[in-house]
């Protein structure tokens, strides 16, 4: 992690958010993302719990400073994400119409480290999602959620390797912890990627009217065909399971510089360092 991480406090203006419209792609595009924000207040949450079981044991003093620092962007995310889904029905949106269970078996029945590989697996895929949009110019084109998408894309990338590089410390390499990094990919994304899509045709269809198998459709098609927005996720998805894969083999720091360089966004990642210790 960049030692310039910080946990920041970003303020959203929701009443300048139409999130029919919220994107340049248009409402198709505009309920993916509103369909994906659904999907963090509980994600966020389950993401912090899984690193914090492992906080004390941590021997890296190093990583013991990424994961107070995790914590603090995690928590923020939430925050932000749990702000964006009650402003989505103050428009008159029904996001408890959707399913954003991260998995399909009561939390007690999943151990720490199937908690703690869930979250490496999901920490990868969700890196990959953000450097994906930062690398699309004016992915989001309303000001206000152009703000929050590209704060929360590019912490993602600052902490990509913490809750694998946790992993790694605690639970080990070779085969046992290669098996079950692999696991935790399939089943974390056997749950959510249906539900995502699903999720995102309820919204629109809720929106515009139109039937479900339309919607259903276009949420397909916009993941898997034009633009394919995972579809383009493919290839990350796919080195995760290479046995000697690590998060920080990717540089992303000219893209983070140039992004956070943005005259418009740099009020965005002022460190606020003064509550990470608290987290």
């Amino acid at each position: 992690m960049p030692e310039s991480a910080s946990r920041r406090d970003v303020a959203i203006d929701w009443t300048r958010c139409d999130f029919s419209h919220g994107h340049e792609g248009g409402r198709v595009t505009s309920h993916f993302f509103n369909a994906l924000s659904l999907f963090f207040p509980l994600g966020e949450k389950f993401f912090v719990h899984s690193v914090r079981h492992y906080r004390r044991a941590i021997r890296d003093p190093r990583l013991a400073r990424d994961v107070t620092v995790f914590i603090g962007q995690e928590a923020m995310h939430s925050r932000e994400h749990r702000e964006y889904v009650e402003a989505m029905r103050t428009q008159g949106h029904d996001p408890d119409a959707c399913d954003v269970r991260l998995l399909d078996r009561p939390l007690e029945d999943v151990t720490p480290e199937e908690r703690l590989a869930i979250t490496a697996a999901m920490e990868h895929f969700t890196a990959a999602l953000s450097r994906s949009m930062l690398l699309t110019p004016n992915f989001e084109q309303a000001p206000e959620l152009r703000k929050l998408w590209v704060w929360h894309a590019c912490e993602e990338l600052e902490h990509k390797s913490v809750a694998f590089d946790v992993f790694r410390e605690q639970i080990g390499g070779g085969w046992r912890g290669y098996r079950m990094r692999c696991v935790a990919a399939v089943t974390a994304s056997r749950l959510f990627l249906p539900q995502l899509l699903a999720n995102h045709a309820r919204l629109l269809q809720a929106d515009t009217g139109w039937s479900l198998l339309r919607c259903r459709w276009a949420a397909f098609r916009h993941a898997w065909l034009l633009p394919g927005v995972l579809l383009r996720l493919l290839p990350d998805f796919l080195r995760w399971f290479r046995p000697g894969f690590d998060p920080a083999d990717d540089d992303d720091r000219a893209l983070l510089a140039r992004i956070q360089a943005d005259p418009l966004l740099r009020p965005v990642f002022a460190h606020d360092d003064s509550r990470v210790s608290g987290s």
